[in-house]
C-alpha cells in the first residue's frame, strides 16, 4: 500500500505540473487581444513596425528604433506576415512555463499557481513587467540547487529573455547584466572540462542566432541592432523624453523603499544557498541593477502609460522573492516585508489603472477567444486569412478617422512627419520610412543626419506628408529640422490632406531651383534669468538680429555640467526651457533638447500647418507674402539661470540663407 500510495502521489504531482506548465505558456504567450490599426502618435510607430515587417526591412538597418523584428510580442499589432508573431508568442510562453515549474521545485505547486495567474493578469495590464520578471526568476533559478536534467528549462528561459531583447532593444540594458551574473553561476556549478565548455558556448551563442535567423532578418541587421544606431534612440530617451508628474511625485521613493526591500531579501535567501558572501552581495547588486533599469524605463518618463509598468514590475518582484525565501529559515518580517512591496507596486500601478474586476474579465476573455484563434494560425491557412481580413477591414474602417490623400496616385511610395503613419496605409499607399521611423525619436545629432541623408539618397519616398505637430511642449514643428533643407532641395509642395497636413512630391528639378551659396551665421550667448535679489529676477534676452531673412533658423550650443551629466544617466535630468519674445508682445515658451536642437525654424514663425508651409516656401527660396509670416521673433532667453539648469555655457546661433 504506502507503494502504491506514494506512486499515486507522484502521478499527481506530474500531472499537476503538466497542467501548470500548460495554464502559463497559454496565458502567457496569448493572454494580450491582437490588436487592428488604428490612428494616432503611438499607433504610428505600431503601424511603421508593422509594415517593415511585412516589407521584409532590415530592424536595426532600413529601421532604427527601440523595436526588434519580435516587436509584435509587445505591441500585439496585426500583421500579414504572422510567423514572428507566433514564433516569439511560443518562445516567450514556453521559457515562462519553464519558469514556473523551476519555482515549483523551490516552494510548492500553490506557489507555483499563485506565480502564474500573477503573470498572466500582470501582463494583461503592462507588457514591461512580465518582461522584467522573467530575468528575474532567471537569475533567481540560477542561484538554486539545480540539477544537470534541468538545464533544458534553463535554456528555455534564456531563449525566452533573448527573445524579449530581440522584441524590445530597451530590455538588454538588464537583460545582459542578468544572463552574465546567472552564467557564471551556473558555470561554477556545471562546467567542469574545456568540453563542457564549449558546448555551453555554443548553446549561448546558437539559441539568439537560432531564434534571430527564425525572423527572417540577417546576421548584419542583427549587429546593427545591438550594437548600430539603436543605442542611441535607447541611451538617449533619459535626456529627450523626460515628463514629471509632480501629483505622482510619492512614486519615485515609494518605487525604492520596495526595490530595497525586495534586495535585502535576495541577498538574505541567496546566502543562505550559496554560503558566500561574494557571491551573494553580486546577485542582490545585480537585482539592483535591475530595478534600476525597470526605474528608469517607468519613471523618465513619468505618465499614465509608462508608470504603472514600474509599479506592476515591482509587484512581480516582490512575489518571485516571496516564493525564493519561503524555504529558507526566513522570519515573519521578511514576508511582511515582501507582501508589503507587493502592495506597494500595486498601489504606484492603481493611479492609472481601473479596478481588477474589469481588468480580470477583459484578461479572461482575450485569452479564451485568442487560444482558440491563435491553435489555428500554423495549420490553417483559412485562419491566416481570418486575421489579415481582419487588419484590412481595419483600414476601411479608419477612413472616416485618417487623413486624406487623394492627391497622391495609389501605391506611390509615402513618408509621414512627423508620426501619422498609419494613414498611409489607410490610403492605399506604400509606406516608405526614413530610418528613425518618428521624428520625435531623432534626438542626436547622430539620428538627425541618418535622416536627412535618407531624403537625399535613392530610397527617399516619392511623396511625403508633412504636419505641423509637437510632443511634450517642444518648438513646433517636432520635426527632424536638418532634413527640412533636404527636404527643400527636392520636393515642392502640390497640396494639402483633408485635414490640413503639406504634400510634398519629390521634383529633380528643386534642386537647381532652391540652392542658396551660404548660411550667414550670427552667433549669441543664450542668456539665462539672474537674480537681482530674493524677491525678483532679471530676465536677460538675447537680442535677435534686426533684419531676419525669410527662412532663417536657430541652432543651440549647449554645454551641460557634471551634474546635469550624472543626473541623466542616475535617472533625469530636468527639461531645458526658452522663452521667445515676438514683435505682436507675444511670448511663446518651448522645450529644448540639449543634443539635437540645431536648424530649428525661426522665421516665419511655424506654428500652424500654414506657418510650416511659409517657411518651406522661404527654404526654397520663393517669395513668401508678408501676411503669411506671422509674427516675427526678437528675442530669445534661457528660463531660469544657467548654472540652476545644470549648464556650464550656451551659445545661440542664427542662420539665414543667402540665395543664388
Amino acid at each position: 500500500m504506502p507503494v502504491k500510495s506514494e506512486g499515486f502521489g507522484q502521478v499527481t504531482r506530474k500531472l499537476n505540473t503538466t497542467a501548470l506548465f500548460v495554464f502559463t505558456a497559454i496565458t502567457l504567450s496569448w493572454g494580450q487581444i491582437f490588436l487592428p490599426p488604428y490612428t494616432g502618435l503611438e499607433p504610428g510607430w505600431k503601424e511603421a513596425l508593422v509594415q517593415a515587417t511585412d516589407q521584409g526591412l532590415g530592424f536595426g538597418t532600413d529601421l532604427v528604433f527601440t523595436f526588434g523584428p519580435y516587436h509584435q510580442l509587445y505591441t500585439n499589432a496585426m500583421s500579414d506576415n504572422l510567423y514572428p508573431f507566433v514564433i516569439g508568442r511560443l518562445v516567450y510562453g514556453l521559457a515562462w512555463g519553464a519558469a514556473v515549474i523551476s519555482f515549483v521545485r523551490l516552494s510548492n505547486p500553490a506557489a507555483g499557481w499563485l506565480l502564474a495567474i500573477f503573470m498572466a493578469l500582470s501582463g494583461s495590464l503592462s507588457n514591461d513587467a512580465p518582461f522584467y520578471a522573467l530575468q528575474l526568476a532567471f537569475l533567481l533559478i540560477a542561484t538554486s540547487n539545480l540539477k544537470q536534467s534541468e538545464l533544458p528549462l534553463i535554456a528555455l528561459i534564456y531563449a525566452g529573455i533573448v527573445i524579449s531583447i530581440f522584441c524590445k532593444l530597451s530590455f538588454a540594458v538588464s537583460g545582459v547584466a542578468i544572463v552574465l551574473c546567472a552564467a557564471w553561476l551556473l558555470a561554477r556549478k556545471f562546467l567542469h572540462t574545456l568540453k563542457q565548455g564549449v558546448l555551453a558556448f555554443a548553446a549561448a551563442l546558437g539559441i539568439p542566432l537560432m531564434i534571430w535567423a527564425a525572423s527572417g532578418q540577417s546576421i548584419i541587421n542583427l549587429l546593427h541592432y545591438l550594437f548600430g544606431h539603436n543605442l542611441s534612440i535607447v541611451f538617449g530617451y533619459s535626456s529627450a523624453m523626460a515628463i514629471d508628474d509632480l501629483a505622482a511625485a510619492w512614486q519615485v521613493p515609494a518605487f525604492w523603499v520596495g526595490a530595497f526591500s525586495v534586495a535585502a531579501l535576495i541577498l538574505r535567501a541567496a546566502h543562505f544557498r550559496l554560503q558566500n558572501r561574494l557571491s551573494s552581495v553580486f546577485i542582490a547588486c545585480t537585482s539592483l541593477f535591475l530595478f534600476w533599469t525597470v526605474f528608469k524605463a517607468g519613471m523618465v518618463r513619468h505618465d499614465p502609460w509608462h508608470a504603472p509598468s514600474a509599479g506592476l514590475a515591482l509587484a512581480c518582484f516582490a512575489i518571485l522573492a516571496l516564493i525564493y525565501i519561503r524555504t529558507i529559515e526566513a522570519h515573519e518580517v521578511h514576508f511582511v516585508s515582501a507582501v508589503g512591496t507587493i502592495v506597494l507596486g500595486l498601489s504606484i500601478s492603481s493611479q492609472y489603472i481601473s479596478p481588477i474586476r474589469s481588468q480580470l474579465d477583459e484578461w479572461l476573455e482575450k485569452t479564451l477567444g485568442n487560444t482558440y484563434l491563435f491553435a489555428k494560425i500554423i495549420p490553417s491557412n483559412r485562419a491566416r486569412q481570418r486575421l489579415q481580413k481582419l487588419r484590412q477591414d481595419g483600414f476601411v474602417n479608419l477612413k472616416i478617422d485618417a487623413e486624406g490623400l487623394s492627391l497622391i496616385p495609389r501605391l506611390s511610395s509615402v513618408d509621414s512627419m512627423p508620426w501619422d503613419i498609419t494613414d498611409i496605409p489607410v490610403n492605399g499607399l506604400l509606406y516608405r520610412p526614413r530610418p528613425v521611423i518618428q521624428s520625435y525619436s531623432a534626438y542626436t545629432p547622430s539620428l538627425q543626419e541618418l535622416n536627412r541623408k535618407h531624403f537625399l539618397g535613392k530610397r527617399a519616398p516619392s511623396y511625403l506628408v508633412m504636419s505641423a505637430q509637437s510632443i511634450d511642449g517642444r518648438n513646433p514643428p517636432d520635426l527632424d529640422y536638418p532634413s527640412l533643407e533636404a527636404i527643400a532641395s527636392r520636393y515642392q509642395i502640390i497640396g494639402t490632406g483633408s485635414k490640413g497636413s503639406l504634400i510634398f512630391k519629390q521634383n529633380s528639378r528643386y534642386a537647381a531651383l532652391t540652392r542658396y551659396t551660404q548660411w550667414r551665421e550670427t552667433r549669441l550667448g543664450l542668456e539665462g534669468d539672474e537674480a537681482r535679489d530674493a524677491s525678483s529676477v532679471k530676465e536677460r534676452w538675447s537680442q535677435l538680429p534686426k533684419q531676419l531673412a525669410p527662412g532663417s533658423r536657430f541652432s543651440l550650443v549647449l554645454k551641460p555640467n557634471l551634474w546635469r551629466r550624472l543626473q541623466t544617466i542616475a535617472f533625469k535630468s530636468s527639461p531645458l526651457m526658452i522663452v521667445i519674445k515676438f514683435n505682436d508682445g507675444q511670448i511663446r515658451t518651448y522645450r529644448v533638447l540639449e543634443n539635437s536642437s540645431q536648424k530649428i525654424p525661426l522665421f516665419p514663425y511655424v506654428g500652424s500647418n500654414a506657418g510650416l508651409r511659409s517657411y518651406m516656401l522661404a527654404l526654397q527660396g520663393f517669395p513668401v507674402n508678408s501676411l503669411d509670416m506671422g509674427s516675427k521673433p526678437l528675442a530669445i532667453r534661457l528660463v531660469g539661470a544657467k548654472g540652476s539648469q545644470g549648464l556650464q555655457s550656451g551659445e545661440l546661433i542664427i542662420g539665414q540663407p543667402r540665395f543664388q
